[in-house]
């Protein structure tokens, strides 16, 4: 969240789209508890991706791939991921309405989550996730127009959010992130516009509206980053890359890849522990990545899969999740 890029643009944007017009189920309150099970199926691979600019591809390569969980199932379309501070990587597996959380060798550590409205379950298909300081992990529950909260083993800790377009409520919601103050950022698609809350789900700020202007979103809204200053990175498959402050006041737009080539579907962004933001362009099979101040620094492509949803650990290694090869990959930088 099948290698054909206009395929792959359709079936997210229409994924995104439909969901705009389902409202909520109701929710009764009921806690999932997490079910552990074994080590997951991976392999090995030192093959490299053939680079788009390949004089500037340094020593990234591919190290390590995994598909399988250990489960019955492996992967169905898995879209957001996060890390924690201990490096554990954790997956929204839509298709399968659950989280899966491994270690950094893919190592497969619990999972938690079923189909359905009811607290702890699941019916997002793409789902965003975001993983705060404490190893929280938040799940914007699209088509029940709600954050979900849980502790790092999937224990139900709280949630917010109802089928609307007043302060709080949802139409489609997706790209999630949280800052280093704890405080969350949604991706209200269907409203075309950034919500801010608390940790606990308390409305703070918003921002945006439909466009393609500066400050604007359109339907294909898609993730959400923040750096260590608390400047926000909205990516949006038709309008770019966007940055503005923690108060929702645009900054810049980037819509390039150190190319002439535009960034025309970025999909996942994510940001490493020096301040480097990385893109994914679906259109163009390809990730892009720049400085603070965004400049650019490198790109790789020739991906004959497309690319999906990113997070970065602190060693700087590169997860991303192929959304219709059913996949998480792992690139060593």
């Amino acid at each position: 969240m099948k290698a054909n890029k206009l395929f792959l643009q359709l079936a997210i944007i229409g994924s995104l789209s439909a969901c705009a017009g389902t409202a909520p189920i109701p929710s009764p309150t009921i806690t999932q508890s997490p079910t552990m099970t074994q080590s997951p199926t991976m392999t090995q691979s030192p093959t490299i991706p053939t680079p788009s600019h390949a004089s500037q591809i340094g020593e990234d390569q591919l190290v390590l791939v995994w598909s399988s969980t250990g489960e019955p199932d492996s992967f169905s379309t898995p879209d957001g991921i996060g890390l924690d501070q201990q490096g554990n990587l954790y997956v929204a597996d839509a298709g399968n309405s659950q989280i899966q959380k491994l270690d950094n060798q893919g190592i497969f550590i619990t999972k938690w989550g079923s189909y359905g409205s009811e607290d702890g379950q699941f019916n997002c298909n793409p789902c965003g996730l975001a993983v705060d300081g404490q190893g929280n992990v938040y799940i914007t529950d699209t088509n029940n127009a709600r954050v979900q909260k849980f502790d790092s083993n999937g224990t139900f800790l709280t949630k917010w959010g109802s089928y609307g377009k007043e302060d709080g409520q949802f139409i489609s919601p997706f790209g999630l992130a949280v800052d280093q103050l704890g405080n969350v950022y949604v991706g209200d698609v269907g409203n075309a516009r950034i919500q801010k809350f608390d940790s606990n789900g308390k409305f703070l700020a918003k921002w945006g509206s439909r466009g393609e202007k500066e400050g604007q979103f359109s339907w294909d809204l898609a993730d959400i980053a923040i750096d260590a200053q608390g400047n926000v990175y909205v990516t949006d498959r038709s309008n770019g890359l966007q940055k503005f402050d923690s108060n929702g006041n645009f900054i810049e737009k980037w819509e390039t890849c150190g190319d002439a080539k535009p960034v025309s579907a970025a999909t996942g962004v994510a940001i490493d522990s020096q301040g480097n933001i990385y893109v994914s362009d679906i259109s163009n099979s390809r990730i892009c990545k720049y400085d603070g101040n965004g400049r650019f620094l490198i790109a790789w492509g020739g991906f004959k899969n497309a690319v999906g949803y990113i997070a970065v650990d602190q060693q700087g290694n590169l997860y991303m999740a192929e959304l219709f090869n059913n996949r998480v990959k792992k690139f060593q930088q």
